[in-house]
């Protein structure tokens, strides 16, 4: 984390580095055998998606919340959430599967839990003050399944700032709350 940090410290003090990224600049990405375009928003979701798939500090949050060695991520679409992931929105997070899904829809009782997660806040483009619990990005990870292993309720708010390394967009993680 420390080399982390010094490194967007350089990045910040140095300016640009040639060949980085520029904000609002699509990205070619491959899927298959497909070339596809990526926006910022895009590739900066995907990095979220893969903090949360393999940080080992939300390895509990992902066992506590999913169903542990399931690797199925659920979009949750918030009824009122200007927050919502962007409809055509097609992650890159490998070795996962994922789907989407409104929030508050019925869910079967008699599946397992499953991984869910949802956009709170995304202001990228106006970055907040650095302060706890006020990160540019914000989700919550839920429960979007079932209780046949377990009932769960609630959700913990990850906290996330992205930065440039390397010419790739990655996220910090800031911490996380759960009540």
């Amino acid at each position: 984390m420390i080399i982390l940090r010094m490194a967007v410290i350089f990045v910040f003090v140095s300016g640009c580095v040639r060949g980085e990224p520029q904000p609002g600049a699509a990205v070619a990405t491959m899927r298959g055998s497909d070339q596809i375009q990526r926006s910022q928003k895009e590739l900066i979701l995907d990095a979220v998606l893969d903090d949360l798939a393999n940080n080992p500090d939300l390895k509990s949050t992902r066992e506590f919340y999913g169903t542990d060695g399931e690797k199925h991520l659920v979009l949750i679409d918030g009824p009122e959430s200007v927050n919502s992931w962007p409809a055509d929105y097609q992650p890159v997070l490998p070795g996962w599967t994922v789907t989407r899904s409104p929030e508050g829809r019925e869910k079967d009782l008699h599946s397992t839990r499953r991984l869910g997660v949802r956009i709170d806040q995304y202001s990228v483009e106006s970055p907040a003050p650095v302060k706890i619990f006020n990160s540019p990005i914000e989700v919550t990870v839920l429960n979007a399944g079932g209780s046949e292993n377990g009932f769960v309720i609630g959700g913990c708010t990850v906290f996330y700032r992205p930065v440039i390394v390397n010419g790739k967009w990655v996220v910090q993680f800031e911490g996380s709350f759960d009540p």
